[in-house]
């Protein structure tokens, strides 16, 4: 009697109707790209929306794969519940930086180094990067770079990567640098959010040093005197800071 009852339960559960949709968006890391009408109506452009359909036509796997391709979405998880509702629960990218290309294509790239389109509803407040870039927007992930030799040599987003990452694990350097520069010779160049001048850092070898010592000149050797004294200051030579006064 009971395996007769419980199939019965059963059956009649997979024939209830979807009734009701509910789409909760994470926006606990202050990213507002998505909003429930955007996930609804990529939902009906896919012919995937539940409510109307019975809960056992209800393909959880299709959703989740399609609400994945979003570029936004970081993670989709969608359940269904014996009352004939489905819930989704998305998670959305946090841009890290934005690339501005020469050509004007421009593009985020996010904390696990994947690229995001700019978007008409929301405009986080990241360092961009700008100057003699032509990365190819919304193609490949840093990982994907790395990997590849041809790209890793041609495209800066892996370069850019690792410095965002680093600059944004420190306190100072995170509130400190607003903007990434690749001049002509291909050195990175630093525009600082106080102090009217220009840091040449050139390449990532040896970043760390290099963003050690010049932390130290700006707490110790800068610290009595005033931050726009100076055009440019270089660290891009081994053990050395270089400075141009205006």
């Amino acid at each position: 009697m009971f395996v007769v009852l419980w199939g019965f339960t059963a059956s009649e559960q997979s024939n209830k109707i979807c009734e009701k949709l509910v789409v909760v968006i994470d926006q606990s890391n202050g990213n507002l790209f998505l909003n429930n009408q955007d996930i609804e109506i990529s939902l009906r452009q896919e012919n995937l929306h539940p409510v109307g359909k019975k809960i056992g036509s209800i393909d959880l796997n299709e959703i989740e794969t399609k609400l994945d391709m979003i570029a936004e979405v970081k993670k989709a998880s969608v359940y269904k519940n014996l009352n004939g509702v489905v819930s989704i629960f998305i998670q959305q990218r946090t841009p890290i930086v934005r690339i501005m290309n020469a050509n004007g294509t421009q593009f985020y790239l996010d904390e696990d180094g994947y690229q995001m389109p700019l978007s008409d509803n929301y405009a986080p407040r990241v360092p961009v990067v700008t100057g003699h870039i032509n990365d190819p927007g919304t193609q490949y992930s840093v990982s994907e770079i790395m990997k590849n030799e041809i790209l890793a040599k041609t495209v800066k987003s892996d370069e850019v990567y690792k410095m965002v990452k680093y600059i944004n694990k420190d306190k100072f350097w995170n509130a400190q640098i607003q903007q990434i520069n690749f001049n002509r010779n291909d050195d990175i160049e630093l525009i600082p959010t106080l102090g009217n001048h220009l840091i040449v850092f050139g390449d990532l070898e040896n970043m760390e040093p290099k963003f050690n010592k010049l932390k130290i000149f700006y707490t110790e050797g800068l610290n009595h005197l005033d931050w726009n004294a100076y055009d440019t200051i270089n660290v891009k030579f081994r053990n050395q800071i270089v400075c141009t006064k205006k």
